[in-house]
């Protein structure tokens, strides 16, 4: 859920925070209408305090303790809610084409670095 993966090109050291996928006009376009619908329209825009690609989890205010707050719970929930949406999608697409019969697996990459 890390973007992008292992950005060797970009001065990468280590798998550091990464970015949130929320920047396209799509998923900007959603969050926009989350946050009008949960009456906060100022919400519009993913967390800008998230410390870089290559940050460490404390390195920024939003990873340190600033998503506990009202924001940072909207956010996470609606971006959680994006990505399980996405992942039922592209499942469903599989399914489609391959069949029930086959066995599938998911690994969360770079979870070992933490």
């Amino acid at each position: 859920l890390r973007y992008p993966a292992y950005p060797l090109t970009h001065n990468w050291h280590y798998c550091g925070v990464g970015y949130f996928m929320a920047y396209d006009e799509f998923m900007q376009a959603s969050l926009a209408a989350a946050a009008k619908q949960s009456g906060n329209p100022t919400w519009s825009a993913p967390p800008s305090d998230t410390g870089g690609v290559n940050a460490h989890p404390s390195d920024g205010n939003f990873f340190s303790g600033g998503y506990k707050g009202a924001y940072g719970n909207f956010f996470l929930n609606w971006y959680s809610g994006v990505l399980l949406q996405h992942a039922q999608d592209v499942l469903q697409v599989a399914q489609s084409t391959i069949g029930r019969h086959v066995a599938l697996a998911a690994k969360v990459s770079g979870g070992h670095w933490w």
